[in-house]
């Protein structure tokens, strides 16, 4: 089952005929026409910063007004940074986190330091990712590239009146790009040293007076940047291809219809394997093999980005979406409905035993050949209903919904040797649906009550039940359960505005997780009588200032908050819950902290952009916490188990930054203009385990990126960039884990897309 790199680059060739012949008969739509192009218009030069205009709030509003701490990044700012995925994100938004876990599910995304630590696939994320106004069903859906976006908005602290109890932490909101009133398309390409190929392309424009359109397409080939010796082939990249059609129909003045139908599919392996970081040279896997068994031919070292697996991993998924926006003026205020449906499945296959060594043959002493690996299968569809209703301007603002939401989710799991025969020695093999049907009441308002004085208050009710069936074939049993509960949630915030560019706020937010089940391996009749999981709660706290000086030429928004948890749900060992990682209730915590936004305009040519984070993420009570596997009773570890209190979270790290500036000047007698944009970001060190574990250190790091792009003075429609991603070949992992307890002594660290410094080209031409 190993990758096939041939056949990647056929099936490329194939997905880039089909997506140019799409974008030709789009193009040949009736009603459209050559003639139809528009071109740009060239506006006055401006040196103030341009508004903002995000829908944190669920509803049109400029950034500056709204009480809320968050991070906005435009499609020019994700180009210059490198980013291509969502796991790229952290790198220019301070206070998101994304660890890397082997997938999708296994990953968490934090913000502020909290997220899901959590191996469950019925357990929800702290962290919700909106795309076009529509919840995505399974974190998982996240992971994938990021094509033909406008702006995505990143959300601090508990969101959940408004969005849900799936963001008891944050928001992550991804707004695509929509049709547009005249006719026009680009198309871009990208080649980087390092094997990755690019190609989106897009058309948009009226078909009839009333109706309009935007077809996307994007192809992304990357071979990968991990090195397997074992058999001199390139793991830990993917071949992703995904396809949009937005239709915008507004029959009358008062009524509008937007439709959106999406379509990915990827393969590869991309964050699925991790490489080994750091090694005992006498160690074993469960007493078996050595060093140079287990990885023969790799320098393992902290630079690493090699393995040896005799299985190749492999990754392939497929995402097929739609939704339905119908927005109705009713004249003193807005009624939209948003209907919609996902269907996401996912297949992998990964070397268990991370290794090239014939564990299960060394085991039992027989004849058993190839490693110990795990197939694992994944189809998760959800079905959503929102009525929302949004008043129009004035003293008293308002926005009032309704939400439901039938999720469902089966898994198979299978670990042992020699798919499909599965042989005699198999460790784990189960099959479990669940699902969760939520149903939902929410406001919010916002009241002028003084010149200068606005009230924000919100509330939301929401009742739940979640239901599983499981059945663990390996084990011999068939457990199965379900639970309602419901719960209030709500905000109230005050904001004062002195004078017209600055608002000040001061906020408090009731945040909630829902109650799950520990759907794993691990799951048993005792951890079933013991559930479910009790929800996590939280209470944020937050004061701020958004401000713009100089005759807006600068904005710099700055708050401090301090959110409390309690009932943390999280994957550890408790001793009164049996052997193995379980799903627990494992104490409180607390993160606290400041975190500054600003744009800056300096003149035409010369503008900056800019964030910085100061977090404080720390356990309050863990009295049970895991040691990690060198710990020693001195030390703090007794029993295998050890106080946590006054650790810092996960992937938290104290200080992150980031800062890119962009100029623009004439190239002397050629017609053209160069623009040199230059990014930089930095964190200090963090660890990745809850532990905390010393072998899962990350230090402290800054990547710097350089881009150059030139284009016609006159006529901007196309042109062409050379950019050095990594520029000073700065090494690090976006997650490490220590499995010493089964493969004695080793340390493996999972690769990101700019572990080592690469370049490229890009070229783009619009019409």
């Amino acid at each position: 089952m190993a990758i096939n790199n041939i056949k990647f680059r056929a099936l490329a060739r194939r997905k880039y005929s089909r997506l140019a012949l799409a974008l030709l008969a789009a193009s040949a739509l009736p009603g459209l026409s050559l003639a139809q192009v528009a071109t740009p218009a060239n506006g006055a030069a401006t040196n103030q910063v341009a508004e903002i205009v995000v829908t944190a709030q669920k509803r049109a509003e400029n950034v500056q007004n709204v009480p809320v701490s968050m991070t906005v990044v435009t499609a020019d700012q994700l180009q210059t940074a490198g980013v291509h995925n969502f796991q790229d994100l952290s790198s220019v938004a301070p206070s998101l986190g994304v660890s890397g876990g082997g997938n999708g599910q296994n990953s968490s995304i934090e913000m502020r330091g909290v997220g899901a630590f959590s191996f469950s696939y019925l357990t929800e994320p702290d962290v919700a990712i909106i795309i076009d106004d529509v919840p995505v069903a399974s974190q998982s859906q996240a992971f994938t590239n990021l094509s033909d976006v406008s702006q995505i908005e990143v959300l601090r602290g508990p969101q959940t009146t408004l969005f849900g109890k799936s963001a008891s932490a944050g928001v992550v909101s991804i707004t695509t790009q929509g049709p547009s009133s005249v006719f026009g398309g680009k198309v871009s390409t990208s080649f980087t040293g390092d094997g990755e190929e690019t190609l989106d392309a897009s058309v948009s424009g009226p078909i009839t007076d009333t109706l309009k359109f935007r077809l996307t397409g994007s192809i992304d080939d990357f071979r990968g940047n991990v090195k397997n010796d074992y058999n001199d082939t390139w793991i830990n990249g993917e071949n992703t291809s995904s396809v949009k059609l937005k239709l915008r129909w507004s029959p009358t003045a008062k009524l509008t219809i937007d439709g959106t139908g999406t379509y990915t599919n990827a393969t590869g392996s991309l964050g699925l394997q991790p490489v080994p970081v750091k090694v005992s040279p006498t160690t074993t896997w469960d007493g078996v093999g050595t060093a140079a068994t287990l990885f023969p031919g790799v320098n393992i070292n902290s630079k690493n980005s090699a393995t040896s697996l005799d299985t190749n991993p492999a990754l392939n998924y497929d995402i097929a979406a739609g939704a339905v926006k119908i927005a109705y003026d009713l004249g003193w205020a807005t009624l939209l409905s948003i209907t919609s449906y996902s269907d996401y499945q996912t297949y992998n296959l990964t070397d268990f035993d991370f290794t090239s060594f014939n564990i299960l043959g060394a085991l039992t002493k027989g004849a058993q050949t190839g490693g110990l690996n795990q197939v694992f299968h994944e189809e998760t569809t959800q079905t959503s209903q929102e009525f929302r209703l949004v008043s129009g301007p004035g003293a008293f603002r308002y926005v009032a919904g309704l939400w439901y939401a039938d999720k469902s989710d089966f898994y198979t799991t299978v670990r042992g040797p020699n798919f499909p025969g599965l042989g005699t020695h198999l460790f784990a093999s189960y099959f479990y649906n669940d699902s969760s049907t939520q149903y939902a009441a929410y406001g919010q308002s916002e009241w002028d009550f003084l010149p200068k004085f606005t009230l924000v208050t919100g509330l939301r009710l929401n009742d739940e039940r979640i239901a599983y069936n499981i059945d663990n074939t390996y084990k011999n049993y068939l457990l199965n359960g379900s639970h309602n509960h419901g719960v209030v949630t709500g905000k109230v915030s005050l904001e004062y505005r002195p004078v017209k560019d600055i608002n000040l706020f001061a906020s408090y937010t009731r945040g909630y997780k829902g109650e799950t089940y520990d759907l794993t391996s691990s799951f048993t009749p005792a951890l079933a009588a013991n559930g479910p999981v009790k929800p996590e709660t939280s209470n944020s706290y937050e004061v701020g200032a958004k401000t713009q000086l100089f005759q807006r030429h600068l904005t710099l928004n700055l708050t401090a908050f301090e959110t409390d948890y309690t009932n943390f749900q999280a994957q550890t060992i408790l001793p009164t819950l049996g052997s193995g990682f379980v799903l627990a209730n494992v104490g409180s915590l607390r993160t606290r902290g400041v975190e500054l936004d600003g744009r800056a305009r300096v003149s035409s040519a010369l503008s900056f952009n800019f964030g910085l984070s100061y977090l404080d993420a720390t356990i309050i009570s863990y009295p049970e916490g895991q040691c990690y596997y060198t710990q020693t009773a001195a030390q703090g570890c007794i029993g295998g188990y050890w106080n946590l209190a006054g650790k810092t979270l996960p992937n938290a790290p104290k200080w992150k930054g980031n800062i890119d500036a962009q100029y623009t000047h004439a190239i002397a007698k050629t017609g053209f203009d160069g623009t040199l944009t230059g990014s930089v970001r930095y964190q200090s060190a963090v660890n990745y385990s809850l532990s905390p574990d010393p072998d899962t250190e990350q230090g402290g790091f800054a990547i710097a990126n350089l881009d150059l792009t030139v284009k016609p003075s006159e006529d901007g429609n196309y042109k062409f960039s050379v950019f050095v991603n990594n520029l000073f070949d700065t090494h690090y992992y976006n997650g490490m884990t220590d499995y010493s307890g089964v493969s004695q002594a080793n340390t493996f660290g999972f690769v990101p897309r700019d572990f080592r410094r690469y370049y490229g080209v890009r070229a783009s031409y619009a019409f």
